[in-house]
Formats: structure tokens, C-alpha cells, sequence
């Protein structure tokens, strides 16, 4: 049966060795991967948590050693907001506790696109870590949601988080 072109996402937690292989699909598939290379290559340690079904806070962090006065980061939380994972309609600024010493930036959160952007203050270094409050887990154990980053260098990235 021919079900026509369908997306289908394949989450890998580690790669040995310079190939990776599908063993025994039961589907045609045409993979492209392009390691150390933008989105999902790692370049910002971009960390996202696990949430529990209860969980009312979750935590985002990432590099911003790349970033200048006048940059901005910005992270997209739409995906699980979208497909019923986690519900970030109820989280305003005042909702985002920045965690990590050295960094006076400004984050901001617009509830309606879910949308976290960071705007450093200086010439910032490390790993940022922002801690999101006022969050409803809405999605059910075991699911996956992915998350992207990107900034006003270029850089992109991403990571997945599950509901626990």
C-alpha cells in the first residue's frame, strides 16, 4: 500500500562511528543528515527538561558565549504548545526567573507564538539557564516535543524534551 509522501522523524541519542543505518524499514525513506551543522548540531548546548504530567516550571538553557550587546536568541516552544504537550499560554515575563550568575540580559516570553527571547546585556559568556514558570502540562507520559533555537548570529539548534 502506497500511503504517498509522509514525514516521518527518527530521534538518534548518540552516533558511534561515521555512518548510521536503518535496519529493516518497513517504508522507503531518503535520510539527510547533516552532522555538526545547523539545526539540532549541538553548537549551543541547547538544554531543555523533562516535565512531569504535575510539573508547573520547566528549564531552558543554552550558550550564549557567541552573543553581543545588541544580539538575540530566541527559543521556540511552539511545537509542544501546538500538539497538546505543554500549554505556555499563561507564562508572561514575569514568569521567567533567570538561574545562572553572570548574565544581566533581558529575557522576554510571548505567550502567544511561545516564544523565549534573550537579549544579553555585554559581552555574556557561559551557559544561560532561565527557568520558566506557570506552565500546564496538558500532553501524557511519554511523549516527545522537540524545541529550536535560534540567533541573531546565525547559529541554530535544537533538542527534544519528554513528559515524564
Amino acid at each position: 500500500m502506497n500511503l504517498g509522501e509522509q514525514e516521518v522523524v527518527v530521534r538518534i541519542n548518540s552516533v558511534s562511528g561515521p555512518t548510521i543505518s536503518i535496519a529493516n524499514p518497513t517504508f522507503s525513506a531518503t535520510v539527510d543528515i547533516q552532522c555538526g551543522k545547523g539545526q539540532f548540531s549541538g553548537t549551543t548546548n541547547l538544554s531543555v527538561s523533562d516535565v512531569g504530567t504535575e510539573e508547573t516550571t520547566q528549564i531552558v538553557s543554552f550558550d550564549v558565549g557567541a552573543l553581543k550587546n545588541n544580539d538575540e536568541a530566541v527559543i521556540d516552544l511552539s511545537s509542544p504548545q501546538q500538539e497538546g504537550g505543554v500549554d505556555y499560554s499563561a507564562v508572561t515575563d514575569e514568569d521567567l526567573t533567570i538561574r545562572s550568575q553572570g548574565h544581566s540580559g533581558d529575557a522576554t516570553f510571548d505567550s502567544e507564538s511561545s516564544l523565549l527571547t534573550y537579549s544579553p546585556q555585554g559581552n555574556e559568556n557561559g551557559q544561560l539557564t532561565v527557568e520558566i514558570a506557570t506552565i500546564e502540562v496538558v500532553g501524557e507520559s511519554g511523549e516527545s516535543y522537540a524545541v529550536t533555537y535560534s540567533d541573531s548570529t546565525g547559529r541554530e539548534d535544537g533538542t527534544f524534551f519528554e513528559i515524564t
